[in-house]
């Protein structure tokens, strides 16, 4: 899986385990260790939330229950941070459930699920929500602006608005998240928008930035003369190197351009 030791929410609560791997991954930090990092902070968790100072006996027979161990990796790292041979049963994801059924089978009882009262306590709570207007009431403040008309999109998904004239000078603003990467190029003169592209950053921001420099480099070619680069800070780490590359490359490529 990974050699990397990655630190991941500390011995904190799965929405701060969550917040940190979202900031490790807009970082750069390959998916692999992250994973890796969150496996090992839930079995640490476990042994020091739910063990606690209590010793377990290496000579009984121990055994995980649960669909979270149909992953065999995190069985292994539970067996490791407990010091405990582990062994997951068949159908280990279905014992909770069996056991649920077992207990009712012994009490007798045919349902433990009460439809009426569940309905009783769904009215119930809805009663408790506060609503808000309907976003109709805002409609008269809203105001539609129609799209400029794109002259066509590329296969990579640029969407481009204009063919700049030879050596003109561009900004190219560009924002990654966890979710999709955009980049959006404008003269820098006019701020008219040249281009723009937004693509799905499937958990590899470092990637999405580079195949995103590479769409800008393969339709405009040297085209263009960029002045000016906004990237968001969040992931600046992470996009500085690629596009230090590309803006030398482009550079380079311009003042040959130009010369020729």
């Amino acid at each position: 899986m990974s050699d990397k030791v990655l630190n991941v929410g500390g011995r904190r609560c799965g929405v701060i385990i969550q917040s940190d791997m979202i900031h490790m991954q807009n970082s750069g930090e390959q998916i692999r260790n992250i994973l890796k990092g969150m496996y090992e902070r839930i079995a640490a968790n476990y042994r020091s939330d739910v063990i606690r100072m209590r010793t377990l006996d290496r000579g009984k027979k121990t055994a995980a229950a649960g669909g979270v161990f149909l992953n065999s990796y995190l069985a292994d790292i539970f067996s490791r941070e407990l010091n405990l041979d582990i062994t997951l049963p068949s159908g280990c994801e279905k014992i909770g459930a069996a056991g649920a059924a077992l207990l009712a089978l012994k009490e007798k009882k045919e349902s433990a699920l009460d439809v009426e009262k569940l309905e009783l306590v769904k009215k119930a709570e809805i009663e408790k929500i506060k609503f808000a207007p309907p976003l109709s009431s805002a409609l008269p403040l809203v105001h539609i602006y129609d799209d400029e008309k794109a002259l066509y999109s590329t296969e990579g998904g640029l969407t481009v608005f204009k063919k700049p004239e030879k050596s003109c000078r561009v900004v190219i603003g560009i924002d990654g998240g966890s979710t999709t990467t955009k980049a959006l190029i404008a003269d820098s003169s006019t701020m008219e928008i040249i281009a723009e592209i937004c693509i799905d950053t499937d958990g590899k921001p470092l990637e999405a930035a580079q195949k995103i420099f590479r769409e800008i480099q393969n339709t405009y070619h040297a085209n263009f003369d960029i002045r000016g680069v906004a990237l968001y800070r969040i992931i600046r780490t992470v996009l500085s190197p690629p596009f230090y590359r590309f803006y030398k490359n482009r550079r380079q490529q311009h003042h040959r351009y130009s010369q020729g």
